[in-house]
């Protein structure tokens, strides 16, 4: 964040032009802040500034949360106000979010039992309970109470409508008109009938609040270990007046003096990503997970000259391998679907030994040379023992073939030659390439490749506009929207546009909510779509998805065209797809 908004060239190149110019128009934002009740509520932060390098202590709490800080960083504790080097492990407790615990909002006539919450009821006006009945009386004998009269009401005297409003057939409640539950007024003037979407703004009116605004519920925690970490940059979170505190991420609450220290690495991650991307990238591919390759590669082409090459079976590696030369980083060869570490060692140690290979009959023959008996070249001699441990099987070499791992040894020049290998690899190895794998109407078409090439190792590259042009889609969408890829459609000048976008579907996400207007449930859905390097999400509203779930639901993982409007999101933060009344959806 402090990046971010002090460095807009640094924002520039990560992406955050409009995040950065967001900050300094409007500051940092909100956070969480402990009041004087013990309750987190909504506070803006001042400021984050920059406190130099000093050591670090991670405190580690008993839920597994933990918080980096210096040793004279305070907390509030159950014990009071304590700086990191005043903890006592094992008896010290830190308040930690407990999220939205519910609050019970019933009202009790009698003192029976338990009495009313403060927050939301008093007890002022509570009456005594007494049995409802009398000696020598045989049943119960009637009363006028508060409670009898608040049921008279509700059974007999309820309008069928809302007072309000005037809506009919919906659910109705009853109103306390000055809130006081005890006081049903004089010929009951103090009860009213209103449906629940006027009862609740009649609420608001007299003082009820968001959820948000009421506060989030903290618990107490106890430490279980202070340990000290390493010399770290740290930051100084500066919170507004009156609650100088503030939540972590780990749900942590902590005081905003001396800062919580936010990792150097960020802060080395910027350099080296400005000043030398392709060590960068190579590291971060490496121990990246699969779901954050796309967003990485995406942001190492945005804002660097390194770029990602498919693997080549006499380059590539056991880890991802970069060619500083041409600023190129050769595909790891172990991310490649069913091949594992002990299969690339065992071909990069033949490589190694014997030299590079120089066509996939070369590869197959000295790979598979004790189980293959027409070479003139070997010198090893017939060992079956050996031939048993070859950790390399005719799956490994297809999925090789179809991640591009021959195409330059075999003067690839385009996509569909792959096939003339495969062929070439079937007839050696023996095995078939079935039609229903590699349909004939299909082998000739680039994309085709492109997604199993995607499929096998996770890098690819397909083109999306060259499938829409040549769809039946692009003339039904002629005149309606325009083709715009998704890294345009991020674009601030984008916003409001309908566009056709052609995309993989990688996620698929219903979810059921409550129409505020007619309270019926509803289902719309959340797809993520992916062009490439490029992610962006599309909303399909109740109507449109239901008109269209079974395309929907058949598409996940493969290609669909689609047109629909660019919205800004405030929950993610960045432009997202919805769709409209007239929007049209295609299986490719």
């Amino acid at each position: 964040m402090y990046k971010t908004m002090h460095d807009s060239k640094w924002a520039e190149e990560n992406g955050h032009k409009y995040l950065c110019q967001k900050y300094r128009r409007n500051g940092y934002g909100t956070g969480w802040s402990l009041d004087k009740n013990d309750r987190l509520i909504k506070n803006y932060i001042k400021d984050i500034r920059y406190m130099g390098i000093k050591p670090i202590y991670r405190i580690t709490l008993e839920n597994g949360a933990t918080i980096d800080v210096t040793a004279n960083h305070k907390h509030p504790t159950a014990r009071g106000i304590k700086r990191t080097d005043e903890l006592v492990v094992g008896v010290d407790k830190m308040y930690v979010n407990a999220g939205y615990i519910k609050s019970d909002t019933s009202y009790r006539f009698t003192d029976k039992g338990m009495r009313n919450d403060p927050r939301y009821h008093s007890d002022k006006n509570m009456e005594h309970y007494e049995l409802n009945s009398k000696k020598g009386h045989i049943g119960f004998y009637k009363r006028k109470t508060n409670y009898t009269q608040f049921k008279f009401y509700r059974e007999n005297l309820k309008k069928d409508y809302c007072e309000i409003c005037g809506k009919r057939d919906c659910r109705l409640e009853v109103h306390h008109i000055n809130k006081d539950h005890s006081d049903c007024g004089e010929n009951f003037s103090n009860l009213q009938t209103l449906c629940a979407s006027c009862h609740k703004k009649a609420h608001y009116q007299i003082g009820r609040v968001k959820q948000s605004e009421k506060g989030l519920d903290v618990e107490t925690i106890k430490v279980v270990s202070v340990e000290y970490l390493k010399d770290d940059e740290v930051y100084d979170v500066e919170m507004y007046d009156p609650y100088h505190t503030f939540v972590t991420s780990k749900g942590i609450v902590t005081c905003n003096s001396h800062a919580t220290a936010y990792a150097i690495t960020a802060y080395v991650g910027a350099f080296l990503k400005a000043n030398y991307p392709s060590a960068f990238y190579t590291i971060a591919l490496q121990w990246a997970d699969d779901k954050e390759i796309p967003s990485l590669m995406s942001e190492m082409e945005q804002c660097s000259k390194a770029k990602i090459v498919h693997p080549d079976i006499n380059v590539s590696d056991v880890q991802f391998f970069t060619d500083y030369q041409h600023d190129e980083i050769f595909w790891s060869l172990t991310r490649i679907k069913m091949v594992g570490v002990k299969t690339v060692e065992y071909i990069v140690e033949e490589r190694q030994k014997n030299g590079a290979f120089t066509s996939i009959e070369n590869f197959i023959h000295r790979i598979f040379k004790y189980k293959l008996k027409k070479y003139e070249y070997w010198d090893d001699p017939d060992n079956e023992e050996e031939a048993r441990k070859v950790p390399i099987n005719a799956r490994h070499v297809k999925h090789l073939i179809l991640a591009g791992c021959f195409d330059k040894i075999e003067n690839v020049k385009s996509l569909p030659e792959r096939y003339r290998i495969l062929c070439v690899a079937a007839k050696e190895l023996g095995f078939d390439l079935k039609e229903e794998d590699f349909p004939s109407d299909m082998t000739d078409k680039h994309y085709f490749w492109s997604m199993l090439q995607i499929e096998v190792s996770g890098i690819g590259s397909v083109d999306y506009r060259r499938i829409y042009d040549n769809s039946e889609a692009k003339q039904h969408i002629r005149g309606r929207a325009s083709y715009m890829t998704i890294k345009d459609a991020f674009l601030k000048e984008s916003e409001g546009k309908r566009i056709a976008v052609c995309a993989t579907v990688l996620e698929h996400d219903e979810v059921e909510y409550q129409d505020k207007k007619t309270g019926e449930k509803k289902t719309f859905c959340k797809l993520k779509l992916q062009q490439n390097n490029d992610i962006i999400e599309l909303v399909m509203w109740d109507d449109f998805y239901k008109a269209n779930r079974d395309k929907v639901i058949q598409s996940k993982n493969k290609m669909i065209i689609v047109s629909a409007i660019i919205k800004y999101s405030d929950y993610s933060g960045c432009h997202c797809l919805q769709t409209y009344k007239s929007s049209m959806l295609f299986n490719v």
